[in-house]
Parts: C-alpha cells; structure tokens; sequence
C-alpha cells in the first residue's frame, strides 16, 4: 500500500488579486493557488478564455473569464464523452471575483464551476500518471478526492488521484446511475482507496453522507475504503488536498495515508473469503481447508456465527463509528463473496 511520491519541494506561490487583472494573470493566479504552473496547464490542457469566449461557449455561462478544464479518457488519452453523441465533456471555473448581481442581496453563492447543459457526470483523471497500468490491476491504491485542481496537483506530486466535480459527482441518479461506467471500468476488488475531501467534512452532513456512500459503493465492488482528514493547514480558511501539499509536501501526505481510517468491513471480508467458498450448485458453504459443507443457515446461524468484525461507517458530523456485527451475514450478500458454480 504506497505511492511513489515525487521528492522534489514545491515552492508556495503568492497569489495577486484579481482586480484589473488579464486572463492570463487570472488563469496564472489560480493555477499558483493549487501548487500548479503554467506549464501543467499545457500538460493538462487547461485553456484560458476571456469574457466573451466563455460567453460564446454556451448560453447559460456568464460573461465572466474562465479556465476550460478538458476531461480525458484514461485508458485512450482521448477526450471523453459521457454518452454517445454528446459533445466532449469540459468544466468551466470561472476566475476572479464575480460582478455585483441580485444575488448578492439575497445571500445567495455564486457558481464557481459551470458546464454545458445535459452533458451528464464523468469523474476527471488528470494527464500524467500511467493510467492504463494503474485501472487494470489492484496493486497500487488510488485517491479520490474533490475537484480537478487538487486531483491535478496530487497527481503532479507522484498521487494517482480521481477528481470529482463534486460530492455526489461519481454517479447520476437522476438517470439511474448509480456508478459512472468511467468508474466501473477501474479493477476495484482489493484495491486501497483513500478519500480525501477538504478539511471541514465534519461540519458538513451533506458531504458525509456522500462520502459514506461513496465507501459503500466501493466496498461493494470489492475496495478497502479509507477516510483521511486533513489538518487545517490555511489560515482562516478550509484546507484542500492541493493546500495541503503546497503548505506540507508529499511526504507528510503519505503519513497521513498510514494514519487513516479504514470504512466499511471490506477487509474482514476478503479475509472470510479467503477460508469459505458458496457453491451456488446445490447453495452451500464450503471450508476450503477440510471441504466441511454446511448450509447458509447454519454458516451464518451456527458455525460462523461467533465471527466478528469491526463495521466502521462515517455518521452525519463526520466521526468514523465503529460497532462489531457477525461477519458470515454480511458476507453472503456481498456480491464479490468466493463462488463456484457446482
């Protein structure tokens, strides 16, 4: 369970106020203020617009500068659509500060990021790492985390990282997406996956839950999930993946995967399916060590039933609780249990 992280210090840029400021100045100026350069954006493709550009793109974006963000497929490079006949899939972060509008009387935020409408949800791999090794095999853990500058940074810092465009940003429910097919083609069972999310999750029920189902979701499909919490390393403000690395380095972030928490029973139950296996044909649990046979009753209600594990889940004000349950129940629903057909 490591990362090779890049070993070179990154320098801590100032960032200029936006003010009067060129695109180009604004584009160099968010880019300083995730650790990045101008010369990552050209190894990811960002693109700075001005005003009208942006405006010309679609005609729900405010005339406003902005960075196009392009999201690739992994495995080909290409870049990515989320179904067949749409058009390529982008996010737009508009820079620096948004002129006076109604809202500001009503409290209300304005968007930071935009896309074209009905373009749907993908999740972001950002240039660099050797995608197409990582996906196929479990060896090498993955982070996610969220947005596309921190995933950016983290990868520039030697951390394969997945970007999402926002909490919930790994699937589309209101399509019946339950898990992006991007995220469904990466060889989950077995695989360390760390999430890391800014600092002040615990304050934020919505981001806990999405995290908690995120976890579920991975566990299902086979991954360790582990929650890492960053330390607030920026003043008067929260800290992200990206500030962290700028302020601490990648050393410092590799301790914090060692000192992470794992969610979920998932490693309790590879360990189980390590010793069982359910034969489908005639529906029995066999020990692999002396072909003992005994129904799926009488694994989970007798022979296994004194075998427990921890079950840690995230709750609502972000703390990992953790219980104890009997493992053999919850391993007969696990769609990645040990099978053979007959």
């Amino acid at each position: 369970m490591t990362f090779s992280v890049n070993k070179k210090p990154r320098a801590v840029l100032s960032v200029p106020s936006s003010s009067g400021s060129s695109v180009k100045e604004l584009v160099k100026a968010k880019l300083a203020s995730s650790g990045l350069d101008e010369s990552d954006a050209k190894r990811l493709g960002f693109i700075g617009l001005s005003p009208q550009e942006v405006a010309a793109l679609d005609p729900c974006f405010r005339a406003r500068p902005g960075l196009m963000i392009p999201y690739k497929d992994p495995i080909t490079g290409n870049p990515l659509r989320t179904r067949s006949g749409l058009p390529e899939f982008y996010r737009l972060r508009y820079l620096g500060d948004p002129p006076p509008s109604f809202s500001d009387q009503t409290g209300e935020k304005s968007p930071r990021y935009v896309q074209p409408s009905d373009t749907g949800v993908a999740a972001y791999f950002p240039p660099g790492p050797d995608w197409k090794t990582i996906l196929k095999t479990h060896e090498e853990p993955l982070v996610i985390t969220e947005g596309e500058l921190k995933a950016a940074k983290a990868a520039k810092e030697g951390f394969p990282c997945i970007g999402l465009g926002g909490v919930w940003s790994w699937r589309q429910s209101s399509d019946g997406i339950m898990f992006l097919p991007d995220l469904e083609k990466i060889v989950w069972p077995k695989r360390h996956v760390f999430l890391v999310f800014d600092s002040d999750y615990r304050t934020n029920h919505h981001v806990c839950a999405a995290l908690k189902e995120l976890a579920q979701a991975l566990a299902m499909r086979g991954a360790i999930p582990w929650i890492t919490s960053l330390p607030d390393v920026v003043k008067d403000g929260k800290t992200g993946l990206d500030d962290f690395l700028i302020e601490c380095g990648g050393h410092e972030l590799s301790q914090l995967f060692m000192e992470s928490q794992p969610l979920t029973c998932a490693e309790s139950l590879w360990m189980l399916s390590e010793e069982v296996v359910y034969v489908k044909d005639p529906g029995v649990v066999v020990v692999r060590k002396d072909r003992r046979v005994m129904s799926p009753t009488a694994f989970s209600s007798h022979s296994y039933a004194n075998r427990i594990a921890p079950r840690r889940t995230l709750t609502l004000n972000g703390e990992v609780k953790i219980d104890e349950g009997p493992i053999a129940e919850e391993w007969l629903k696990w769609p990645l249990r040990a099978e053979a057909s007959g």
